[in-house]
């Protein structure tokens, strides 16, 4: 038999068109398939408003997830008041809807999150697993029975003090820039400050994230995860795991993933050999609060069955993620528009300066929950205007019909909630920051689906009378001990991303009150 002897350089370019060709068979074979699986879906399309199919959809005419692209959404919203339909590609549909009358349509049932490949959930997967974010079907039902005895007031009384000790530390470095004369960087602060309440409410983990601050291995490792999900979810080209995962951003995700759940993973483990060795009573008679950690490794279903080191692990890291990453976001934009709207700054502080009036100290207890109601009314203006969470998606396990058009299983619904919370059709004067809307008399004939910011229905925020208490708290203490408005030399702009974020930060000057 006769042979061909091929230089080196020859096979590794033999080498290299073969690794082309398979690369480029894999993406044909992929792009076909969504493209057959898309079809039935293009011919219900055509029947929702503002349906343009374009190969790429509106990838190239959206201006990005800035201040523009909010504007362009806006824009949309005024043509089409209930709902639209959104290609990120022609094999990508997504239906958003924003009007109370179609999105409480979905919010009212239970359809899971989309995890297929190339939706932007499956992305975070890697990182927070299938906890009660990413759950469906019998999984999620279970793991929401076994986590809401973690929500129940008398575990979130204790966590009061976990609030008032990490806002001390916030606060002290407040005031350590407000007497140098800087401006204060607020936004990466109040991330770090949200993350350590988090830490040691779900872990009792005692962390120097506050002091460290963006040096922190474990805040820039979450940020950085952040950031790669976001950039992926807008990069069609790198959906395939098979693509994504031989970039360096790739390689760095898993690296990332690895050194979080490495964290979560050993606080699991030591906790649970306390468990092992002293029982139950050990953890509920450690004369401090009942962490999130402590009930996990305590929760049982109706046949006696425990949660397992993954189930645990998923939903720690969920509950860190979500907890720190929307609060975080949602106190930078209390903030920003208090600072931007001095009086309603004003009538805050005198709510809460009635409130301590004679008090030794200016920590924030249970009991005054209820009683800081202008503040609670500023708070929520803040959420709607800005909304954390821009945008919750969710996939039909079955048809759902909304104004009179039959959608098919697999549907991929965007829940838009900035859109739903800034719809001139549904607000009027949408753009202006006014908390009067939420007084009793004006949420009286208000549609309860208008104001959605922890989502609604069966699968809403399972944490948010937690979030609300850490806002009000820190937003409290914050207008005690301060006045502050814009260093105005930084323009703050927003965008889009899990959260809603600032593309640059947000700097307070800082003046220091006599009290």
């Amino acid at each position: 038999m006769n042979t061909i002897n091929l230089s080196p350089t020859t096979t590794i370019l033999v080498g290299a068109s073969a690794a082309v060709a398979i690369v480029v068979t894999y993406v044909s074979v992929e792009i076909i398939s969504l493209y057959n699986s898309g079809s039935k879906k293009r011919s219900i399309m055509k029947h929702i408003p503002d349906n343009k199919q374009g190969i790429f959809g509106e990838v190239f005419k959206f201006p990005g997830l800035n201040e523009a692209g909010l504007l362009y959404i806006m824009e949309k919203m005024k043509i089409f008041p209930f709902w639209r339909s959104v290609w990120m590609t022609k094999f990508f549909p997504i239906i958003a809807v924003y009007h109370p009358e179609t999105a409480k349509i979905i919010l009212k049932t239970s359809h899971p999150k989309p995890l297929k490949p190339g939706t932007p959930y499956y992305f975070g997967i890697k990182w927070l697993g299938l906890g009660l974010l990413f759950a469906d079907g019998k999984r999620w039902i279970r793991s929401r029975r076994l986590l809401t005895p973690a929500f129940h007031f008398e575990i979130l009384k204790p966590y009061m003090k976990v609030n008032n000790q990490a806002t001390d530390l916030l606060l002290e470095k407040m005031e350590n820039c407000s007497n140098s004369g800087e401006s204060f960087e607020f936004t990466s602060n109040i991330s770090q400050c949200t993350l350590d309440i988090m830490l040691r409410c779900a872990m009792s983990y005692e962390n120097t994230i506050q002091k460290e601050g963006k040096t922190n291995p474990y805040v820039m490792a979450v940020n950085e995860l952040c950031q790669i999900w976001t950039d992926r979810s807008m990069s069609p080209w790198f959906f395939p795991d098979s693509i994504f995962y031989w970039t360096s951003a790739g390689r760095k995700f898993n690296k990332l993933c690895d050194y979080v759940h490495g964290i979560t993973d050993g606080i699991i483990q030591k906790r649970k050999k306390v468990l092992e060795t002293e029982g139950e009573k050990a953890l509920k008679g450690r004369g401090r609060y009942q962490d999130f950690l402590d009930i996990l490794l305590m929760a049982r279903d109706e046949q006696g069955k425990g949660m397992t080191d993954y189930d645990i692990r998923c939903e720690v890291d969920t509950f860190l993620f979500e907890g720190h990453d929307t609060t975080s976001s949602a106190l930078t934009w209390i903030i920003y528009s208090l600072a931007v709207h001095k009086k309603f700054q004003e009538r805050c502080r005198m709510e809460v300066d009635e409130l301590l009036e004679d008090r030794d100290s200016d920590e924030i207890l249970w009991e005054d929950m209820d009683k800081l109601e202008y503040t609670t009314r500023c708070i929520k203006e803040a959420l709607r205007l800005h909304s954390p969470v821009p945008s919750i998606l969710r996939e039909l396990n079955s048809p759902l019909t909304i104004k009179g058009v039959t959608l098919p299983k697999s549907c991929v619904i965007e829940i838009a909630l900035w859109s739903l919370h800034n719809n001139p059709h549904v607000w009027e004067t949408p753009e202006i920051y006014d908390p009067e809307r939420f007084l009793p008399e004006n949420n009286k004939h208000r549609d309860p689906y208008a104001f959605c910011p922890f989502s609604a229905g069966p699968r809403n925020c399972i944490g948010q009378n937690f979030a609300m208490d850490e806002l009000r708290v820190i937003t409290a203490r914050i207008l005690r001990r301060f006045e502050f408005t814009l260093d105005e030399t930084v323009p703050v702009k927003r965008k889009m991303s899990v959260v809603m974020r600032t593309e640059n930060g947000m700097y307070l000057h800082l003046q220091k009150r006599n009290i």
